[in-house]
């Protein structure tokens, strides 16, 4: 991970990804009060450490599992071809999880979103702010994590009303 922290080619998320990763092996390692080598890695790991991502309180999707044991598996493709171990199960096509297939997209009606834009939550300012940037990330057509990086200064409006929004995310 400190190799790719420091590489100008591995984006931050990536290596936040990867420490998250090292978390979770962490954590398992010790609920199952054991030392995790290189050599421990196998087709028993893969089952057990699975089924622990899947289990609660930890309880994650088909595809974050999938990320997470494709990180081990280049993990164990690096330290492989340095040298450090001679543990080849990341070669097997079994140590994989197959990806969940993309479920239909959900989108709302043209009835849905204008009950979205009419319904009264007063009662609850910070409901009522999640409602607006929601609508707002509907019309402009920006995914979640573009939509993250708006600042209330990349939006221009004129006469209040929702004129254009000026940002470049990339």
């Amino acid at each position: 991970i400190e190799r790719d922290r420091n590489s100008p080619n591995i984006k931050e998320s990536s290596v936040i990804r990867k420490g998250n990763v090292l978390k979770h092996l962490r954590e398992y390692s010790q609920a199952h009060e054991l030392e995790l080598y290189f050599e421990d890695i196998n087709m028993d790991f893969k089952k057990d450490f699975e089924s622990y991502l899947y289990s609660p309180p930890l309880e994650h999707s088909t595809n974050h599992v999938y990320k997470t044991f494709s990180i081990i598996r280049s993990y164990m493709e690096q330290s492989y071809l340095d040298g450090l171990h001679t543990n080849s199960i990341h070669m097997d096509k079994r140590f994989k999880i197959k990806k969940a297939k993309s479920q239909k997209k959900v989108r709302l009606t043209p009835e849905e979103e204008q009950a979205l834009i009419n319904h009264d939550f007063s009662y609850n300012e910070h409901l009522d702010k999640v409602r607006d940037m929601l609508v707002a990330a509907c019309f402009s057509g920006l995914r979640i994590s573009d939509w993250s990086k708006i600042r209330k200064e990349n939006i221009v409006s004129y006469n209040n009303v929702f004129a254009k929004m000026a940002i470049n995310i990339y």
